[in-house]
């Protein structure tokens, strides 16, 4: 599902930071329904303690009422990021 949000992304390294902001920037990405808590598990120790799970409202389209949904925002230090893009293709 496409959704949005206030942020904008940034890179650390080759991944993706996804950075919460003051005004209104949006982020679209991909929005997914989580069915299995062990799921959720593996992604936090994945993710590590640059990020953290924050709740935010997601716009599945531009007409909609946001829902509430879940995303790991950057946890770390500001001066570790830079400007770019993530390339999927680097992980496939």
């Amino acid at each position: 599902m496409p959704a949005s949000e206030a942020t904008r992304i940034r890179m650390w390294g080759p991944y993706p930071a996804l950075v919460k902001r003051a005004h209104e920037d949006v982020t679209t990405g991909k929005a997914w329904i989580l069915h299995e808590e062990s799921h959720l598990k593996k992604l936090v120790h994945y993710e590590t303690k640059n990020y953290r799970f924050e709740a935010v409202d997601i716009w599945l389209d531009e007409d909609s009422s946001p829902i509430s949904g879940y995303t790991f925002v950057w946890n770390g230090r500001d001066e570790d990021l830079h400007n770019g893009a993530f390339d999927m293709s680097r992980f496939g």
